[in-house]
C-alpha cells in the first residue's frame, strides 16, 4: 500500500483530523485510472462491482479502507468531496 492507506490509518487512530486528510487528499494529484465518479452513489456502485484488484497510490485505496471499515460514510463522503473540489 501506499501513504494513502498509511494517511488513512493515522485518521482511524485519531492521529490526524478528516479535515487534515481532506485537504492532503485535495491537494494530492490522482492518476487518472481509476478517477472516482461523478457522484457518490456511481462511486459507492462501481466500488462494490469493480472486480479488479486494488491499484496502490489510487483511489481504490481509499474505497478498501472504506469497505473494510477503516473509514466511515461520512469521512468517505467528506473525502470524496476533498477530491473532487479539486
Amino acid at each position: 500500500m501506499s501513504d494513502i492507506t498509511e494517511t488513512l490509518r493515522s485518521l482511524a487512530a485519531g492521529d490526524v483530523t478528516l479535515d487534515q486528510v481532506a485537504e492532503d487528499f485535495a491537494a494530492r494529484t490522482w492518476p487518472t485510472p481509476p478517477k472516482p465518479a461523478d457522484n457518490l452513489d456511481a462511486a459507492m456502485k462501481r466500488m462494490a462491482e469493480d472486480p479488479e484488484p486494488l491499484t496502490p497510490g489510487t483511489w481504490d485505496e481509499v474505497s478498501a479502507a472504506y469497505t473494510s471499515g477503516l473509514i466511515d460514510d461520512e469521512q468517505y463522503a467528506a473525502l470524496f468531496k476533498a477530491v473532487q473540489r479539486h
